[in-house]
């Protein structure tokens, strides 16, 4: 986990002109470097996990051509190193050397070789030509904005030093459908990089382009005759291999559910280090936590040792404060707040680097919207009753209740939480095609703009609030294009989600395997209506008295606050506007 940030124009710049920053610092403490020239300035903030002193930058090329800002982990940089360079040499212990040879070789599409998580900056010297390249699902941050010629870029949006207006139509989006941006920001003019692409900015013209196509490598990948779930354990376990490449010791994020469970297994099973393993797991005092109770009972059934990390209603109001400042934009509720607790922690004992399992909802079909589209798909197809009857008995809920909610959600564009919880209508002529594959679209939905953007940047500030580093083997790209051209058959395999995660959580315990996934909403719901009321009540009074939304957000607030309300993410958007709109006034 590091930071950078940096500007680029092709007016030369004078000593007056030079923004110096330093809001990145907590994103790579170890390390501050400095790059500037007539017309580029970059400064790199480092968290050094891989390379020692052959990590350092901006990193120039051995031409003298090319610079190099790096902000991730390239996994594969031993074998990038052997295969595509084929000298072994002290400095390609650096991933970041390695890939700096790689494109003064290859140019910009030396990316697609790359596996791992990257936000880049690739800078040509000679020819004046800014490169701005994202990993293949957006793991790593990577903001820019233009103004007067001149291209800004950083890792955060506090990083960008102009001043930044709401986008009130995002916010508006944000309270009618509970959307967070994916290209766009809450401020206007800032944009995030797309994943999967590469910008070029020259001679004042900027240019997108995409270098990863994910649909099309499903289909492709659908061709392939090798057995799905032979090739789905060997590329986990590979993806799990090369993410233990570090110089500081790694640590297991471990929730309890089927997906933490299954990766702590293989991880376990592969380990590599000479240390021991470890797990921590966070808990919501004062509430019943089955999850944590698995957690505890998975790690003593592997001989490791985890650590609860607890945390009270009353730490809520302060780390939300502190927590805002790092996410610069609005976030995903008290869940986020835990996960920042739980990094605070895990950085007082310096541990450093942390696996966590997500990504398994999203490319094995693993959430309550998956499964009762499928169940849309398959009644009207009637391609698979058999399949069909075993999803509804697993469902436990009866087949017209499932099709109703599911018309529903797709009537709104798939627009609601991923546990049905709480669907958007949203204003739509769309009619429903019976014939249409629904779930193939939201399969894709959910990667492309729904939970997995949202939630990997909530992960990335939390952890780099605390110069922390986290890594998702679920998320190496083989992984993801082959699950999700598995055939349905084996991803719901005796009418169950996620089997090929449940036969490996099996062979330890096969009760945990058997279980459905549990909603995380009851501990907000319930602070929210008790211990943290008034709280939430002062923020969206002083949310109304600054006059920046509707009124209308207001009405029947009452509502929101009263059992048996089980999900309270619209009270969240209030309190966490209001904060919001503060740190604006005090930070950005």
């Amino acid at each position: 986990m590091c930071g950078f940030f940096g500007y680029f124009s092709l007016k030369k710049k004078n000593n007056k002109e030079i923004y110096k920053n330093s809001t990145l610092k907590h994103r790579g403490p170890d390390e501050h470097n400095v790059f500037t020239d007539n017309n580029i300035h970059c400064e790199f903030f480092r968290l050094n996990i891989l390379g020692g002193k052959y990590g350092k930058q901006p990193m120039l090329s051995k031409n003298k051509r090319y610079l190099l800002l790096f902000n991730g982990e390239i996994y594969n940089y031993k074998e990038l190193a052997k295969n595509y360079l084929s000298i072994e040499r002290k400095d390609y212990s650096s991933d970041t050397r390695v890939i700096l040879d790689l494109f003064t070789k290859y140019g910009p599409s030396a990316v697609e070789k790359f596996n791992g998580m990257f936000a880049i900056v690739l800078y040509d010297l000679r020819l004046k030509k800014l490169f701005l390249i994202r990993d293949r699902f957006g793991t790593k941050p990577l903001y820019y904005l233009i103004e007067n010629n001149i291209i800004y870029f950083s890792s955060e949006i506090k990083g960008i030093p102009v001043k930044k207006n709401v986008n009130n139509k995002v916010v508006r989006d944000y309270l009618d459908l509970g959307l967070y941006p994916n290209n766009k920001t809450f401020f206007s003019k800032i944009n995030n990089l797309k994943p999967s692409s590469y910008l070029i900015y020259c001679n004042n013209v900027l240019k997108v382009c995409k270098y990863f196509d994910l649909k099309k490598e499903v289909i492709l990948e659908k061709n392939n005759k090798i057995d799905s779930l032979e090739k789905f354990e060997h590329l986990l376990n590979d993806s799990i291999s090369i993410r233990q490449r570090s110089n500081r010791t790694l640590n297991f994020h471990l929730s309890g559910g089927i997906d933490s469970t299954s990766l702590l297994v293989l991880t376990n099973n592969l380990w590599k280090k000479n240390y021991n393993l470890s797990t921590n797991t966070y808990v919501y005092k004062g509430f019943s936590n089955s999850e944590y109770q698995s957690a505890k009972k998975i790690s003593s059934k592997l001989n490791l040792k985890n650590q609860k990390v607890e945390i009270e209603s009353k730490e809520i109001p302060a780390l939300a404060e502190k927590l805002q400042y790092y996410q610069d934009e609005p976030f995903g509720g008290i869940a986020a707040i835990a996960e920042y607790k739980q990094n605070l922690e895990q950085k007082k004992k310096e541990i450093i680097v942390s696996f966590e399992g997500i990504g398994g909802d999203e490319i094995l079909s693993g959430y309550k919207s998956h499964l009762y589209i499928l169940i849309w798909d398959l009644y009207h197809s009637q391609e698979n009753n058999h399949l069909l009857n075993k999803l509804v008995k697993f469902s436990g809920r009866n087949i017209k209740n499932i099709l109703l909610i599911a018309k529903n959600f797709i009537l709104s564009d798939f627009n609601g939480n991923t546990d049905l919880s709480q669907i958007r209508n949203k204003e739509t002529n769309k009619k429903i095609d019976k014939n249409k594959n629904y779930y193939k679209a939201i399969t894709f939905n959910e990667i492309d703009n729904g939970s997995l953007f949202r939630t990997l940047r909530f992960r990335d500030r939390s952890s780099a609030a605390c110069g922390r580093e986290l890594r998702f083997p679920f998320l190496d790209h083989k992984l993801v294009t082959h699950c999700l051209a598995m055939p349905i058959e084996l991803k719901f395999k005796d009418g169950m989600s996620k089997a090929p995660l449940r036969h490996i959580v099996n062979t330890v315990d096969k009760k945990l395997s058997l279980e459905k996934k549990i909603s995380a909403n009851s501990a907000q719901s319930f602070w929210f209506q008790n211990d943290l009321k008034n709280w939430a009540m002062d923020n969206i009074t002083a949310l109304s008295n600054k006059n920046v939304i509707n009124k209308r957000y207001f009405e029947n607030i009452d509502y929101y606050f009263k059992p048996p309300i089980k999900n309270t993410f619209y009270i969240w958007q209030l309190v966490n506007l209001n904060i919001f709109y503060d740190k604006i006034k005090k930070n950005i």
